[in-house]
């Protein structure tokens, strides 16, 4: 992939840093033989609230889900594929990966470690989608916390649906354990945004070859993680 970055001022009114305090659990899923059943989900709980996060993103290694953890939780208890349910202080696991694997004899194993502490260089596919298919003149403008600002032009396209959506990759070299991508869709003078709203993709999102892909749609805020969540099927909208 090829992208073009053009280094521009940095404008703070369109640009601010991301104010997201939001804690991320990840939960990958490891098994040696590949065989993985489409139903498997983890069940998690925070304080009392117990429900199933589906193991819904899956690399080359295996299957995971990033789940956000509500402010003020207390303990969270959870169980991943054959491991054992287990509860644990939730400052204990607060933006950590739990790995469960399981070895070719059926073997289970568990290790926590911080959230990405291998990778530094974080790289997001961008997915932009628009329903009256015109692209021209939109790019991404994307900046880290405390960072200036860059342009990335949409230099691929992809098929959905019999729609065409554009590509771009923002590299995001050298993050901090906590730091945001930040970015938001734009013409490429500044004269409108898709939406309004300023946007950031968290690196907790990232696979084990520190790449997301993140699906953005015209007009809507939401950034989706899994392609399969992503609606693009025709809006009414009132008169």
């Amino acid at each position: 992939m090829v992208f073009s970055c053009l280094q521009l001022p940095n404008i703070t009114a369109n640009a601010e840093d991301s104010k997201d305090s939001t804690a991320y659990l990840r939960f990958r899923y490891e098994r040696e033989d590949k065989t993985y059943n489409d139903e498997e989900n983890i069940i998690v709980s925070f304080d009392d609230s117990k429900d199933g996060v589906s193991l819904n993103l899956s690399d080359d290694y295996g299957k995971y889900a990033v789940v956000e953890v509500p402010a003020g939780t207390k303990k969270i208890a959870y169980k991943v594929g054959e491991g054992k349910e287990k509860e644990c202080d939730a400052d204990a696991l607060l933006n950590k990966e739990i790995l469960t694997s399981v070895d070719k004899d059926g073997k289970v194993a568990e290790k926590i470690t911080d959230l990405n502490k291998d990778k530094a260089d974080i790289t997001v596919r961008l997915h932009y989608f628009r329903y009256d298919q015109n692209y021209e003149k939109w790019d991404v403008w994307s900046w880290i916390d405390g960072g200036n600002g860059a342009a990335y032009t949409f230099e691929e396209e992809e098929f959905k649906e019999g729609k065409t959506a554009q590509v771009t990759e923002i590299p995001a070299e050298k993050l901090a354990a906590k730091t945001n991508i930040n970015f938001l869709v734009r013409k490429i003078d500044w004269s409108q945004k898709d939406p309004d709203e300023n946007r950031s993709i968290n690196k907790a999102y990232a696979n084990k070859d520190g790449v997301i892909d993140a699906y953005v749609v015209t007009g809507e805020k939401t950034v989706y993680y899994d392609k399969n969540d992503v609606d693009i099927s025709p809006k009414v909208t009132a008169a």
